[in-house]
């Protein structure tokens, strides 16, 4: 054994400062970083520009199922349309998620019928026709989806469940609107004026309308305006329109013409 005493241990080597202060450089550049982050001063990104209510309302009119109808409304009644636009501007600007063209369309249709619907009962019998067999397939669209939307459209309802479905079938409302417009259009230019429907054209109607299974509730909600006592169920009103609109199409003529144009008289007198 060795006498040599026991060696210590080698000291550890000194710490370089400068790493030492590079290293504490390193994380006050991260930790202010973080308070300027968070603390406001350095910007952050810019939230996105609302959109330009003018350039909203010009890319929901030319939607491609309500293109045509919006073109001709403005070809032809340049003033009206644009006291439309201006109302849909205003729209898009307090609430760009309720600018919709559905909600356009249904706004346009509703400002038609107030303001010039009466001059579609003026218009040729294929052309008031064309309106009933469009409320007919939006009628049956509707009953196949929600028997509640249907008795909404029937009444002239514009909910936002009306508009979530119009927006999934744009075909369909589009041919309403465009089937109003051209009668408005037909009218203007050919001016019928038709005699009131006669006592038996009214019964001719009733028993198209009995043969279909309605009964004296229905009748009497049709022709006479009369609310049911019970209410009828919103399927059975569903039924009830399209029964309505099927028989008032399968009238012999002259009767049909007559029954359709003061039809179409009275839904525009609201």
């Amino acid at each position: 054994m060795s006498d040599a005493p026991p060696q210590a241990p080698d000291p550890a080597p000194p710490r370089r400062p400068g790493a030492r202060y590079g290293l504490l450089a390193l994380a006050a550049t991260l930790a202010l970083g973080a308070a300027l982050w968070f603390g406001g001063v350095l910007p952050r990104p810019a939230p996105p520009a609302p959109p330009d209510p003018a350039t909203l309302v010009a890319e929901r009119l030319a939607t491609p199922e309500y293109a045509s109808f919006f073109e001709t409304l403005a070809a032809r009644f340049p003033a009206e349309s644009a006291q439309l636009k201006e109302s849909f501007a205003a729209r898009a600007a307090a609430d760009p998620a309720a600018a919709g063209p559905d909600r356009f369309v249904a706004d346009a249709l509703k400002n038609l019928r107030e303001t010039r619907g009466v001059v579609a009962a003026k218009a040729d019998a294929p052309a008031m026709a064309r309106v009933f067999e469009a409320q007919g397939a939006m009628i049956a669209a509707l009953r196949a989806a929600d028997a509640k939307l249907c008795v909404d459209f029937v009444y002239g309802g514009a909910s936002d469940a009306f508009m979530a479905f119009a927006s999934a079938n744009r075909a369909p409302f589009a041919a309403v609107a465009r089937a109003n417009l051209d009668a408005i259009l037909d009218g203007a230019q050919k001016k019928i004026e038709r005699e009131r429907p006669t006592d038996e054209d009214f019964v001719a109607l009733e028993a198209a309308l009995r043969a279909k299974g309605m009964g004296d509730a229905e009748i009497a909600a049709l022709l006479d305006g009369k609310t049911p006592d019970p209410p009828l169920p919103d399927e059975r009103m569903c039924e009830t329109a399209g029964a309505y609109v099927a028989a008032m199409l399968a009238l012999p003529e002259p009767a049909r013409a007559r029954m359709m144009a003061l039809a179409i008289e009275l839904m525009a007198r609201g």
